[in-house]
């Protein structure tokens, strides 16, 4: 059972990228391979990451997931991701698909403070709902003493910082590589026209 829950793993991780690309699927084809050998749970983890793009399934089995063992921490984090994901890949946030994003990572969160995905999603779930306090707080625990990205601090500065801040952040983006310029306009509009701004006022 440790090969597929090994396999699992690792196409876990790529899910955190959003990235369904050749290591997604290759990794997620070995673990449905072995996922007989696994308990029921993990054997419905290994399903609802093989349906991961299909959001109304995934979100089907990660809901039964969690009516028989409410006390996954990683089945809410999932879930959390995956109501995040249903306005994403539709271009736009939604109040409600945020919301119920946050409630599912708090959930997982009490369960299991350390859990990585639980504080990186919920990061950007709490950015997006205009929780800038949240946001700042989760991405301390998360970086500890490390720097944040330039990507991540670019979008705190533009929807939260001081003026300094934001000088400092454009500064910098005048000399980073145009795709991270890229990343981070794209994302800023984007959660501009999810309601982040409002949410601010």
């Amino acid at each position: 059972p440790e090969f597929a829950l090994a396999w699992y793993r690792l196409a876990f991780i790529e899910s955190w990228d959003w990235d369904t690309g050749p290591p997604f699927t290759d990794y997620t084809e070995k673990a449905v391979a072995f996922s007989h050998r696994l308990s029921e749970r993990d054997r419905m983890r290994v399903e609802w990451l093989n349906a991961w793009r299909d959001l109304d399934q995934s979100v089907r089995i990660l809901e039964e997931l969690l009516r028989r063992y409410p006390d996954d921490a990683e089945g809410w984090a999932a879930l959390g991701q995956q109501y995040y994901l249903f306005d994403h890949f539709r271009g736009r946030l939604k109040e409600d698909s945020l919301g119920n994003a946050e409630a599912c990572m708090d959930r997982g969160f009490s369960l299991d403070p350390g859990f990585f995905d639980n504080i990186f999603t919920l990061r950007g779930v709490a950015l997006g709902r205009g929780d800038f306090e949240k946001a700042r707080r989760l991405t301390d625990l998360y970086y500890g003493e490390e720097k944040p990205p330039l990507f991540w601090r670019a979008l705190m500065a533009l929807a939260d910082g001081t003026d300094e801040d934001r000088d400092l952040v454009l500064e910098e983006l005048g000399k980073a590589p145009l795709p991270v310029v890229t990343a981070v306009a794209g994302k800023y509009l984007e959660l501009r026209e999810g309601g982040f701004a409002e949410a601010k006022a």
